[in-house]
């Protein structure tokens, strides 16, 4: 399985709330086509997609700053992250840090250059299907193992892997005839040796 990342263009909320800096917002929703994806496929989330991961007491999922390790806001375990589920998709509320990251991700948010979120998970071949419509391949993803949401600067949902893209292209058009042989190429050094041979015959 490959991490893949979706995103949205949800608004991301700041508040205050007893001195605490907080961020929430939704990192997906559940029954919405996604923009088309590479591949030519869209996408949907259905209902209870996490709830396998998010009843996991192993399951760790940590808030960031554009999917970077390195940028962290907010962990499970420590309990600065909360996750949640409702009719409408993924929702999170993150404590943001008394560091310079999370000031400046404060400040970025409550200005609105920050606006963006989305997550990262993978998806096991049993938990996903395709279908051919009107408006071409569509992916559905009843269950995915979560691993960040994070605020970004832009939404990232062209990053899909090349297996997903295969799969989807699988179901993009139906296959109706084998397809014509390509007749075999030849090299150009033995269409010139062909050519020698042919001048040197007799008539």
């Amino acid at each position: 399985m490959e991490l893949e990342r979706r995103g949205l263009t949800e608004p991301v909320e700041y508040r205050e709330e007893d001195g605490k800096a907080r961020l929430t917002g939704y990192a997906a929703v559940f029954e919405s086509r996604s923009v088309v994806l590479p591949g030519g496929f869209r996408e949907v989330l259905r209902r209870g997609a996490f709830d396998e991961t998010l009843a996991n007491p192993e399951t760790d999922v940590v808030a960031l700053f554009n999917h970077d390790s390195n940028m962290i806001l907010g962990r499970q375990s420590s309990g600065t992250l909360r996750l949640s589920t409702d009719e409408r998709g993924l929702r999170y509320d993150v404590d943001l840090p008394d560091t310079q990251l999370g000031r400046d991700i404060k400040a970025l948010t409550a200005r609105g250059d920050l606006k963006s979120s989305s997550f990262a998970f993978t998806v096991r071949g049993e938990d996903e299907s395709y279908e051919r419509t009107d408006e071409g391949p569509m992916r559905y993803i009843k269950r995915a193992q979560l691993f960040d949401v994070s605020i970004v600067l832009n939404p990232a949902y062209p990053e899909t892997t090349a297996a997903v893209r295969q799969r989807a292209a699988e179901f993009a058009e139906p296959v109706e005839h084998e397809a014509e042989p390509v007749p075999a190429r030849v090299s150009p050094l033995a269409r010139a040796a062909h050519v020698a041979r042919w001048l040197r015959r007799e008539f």
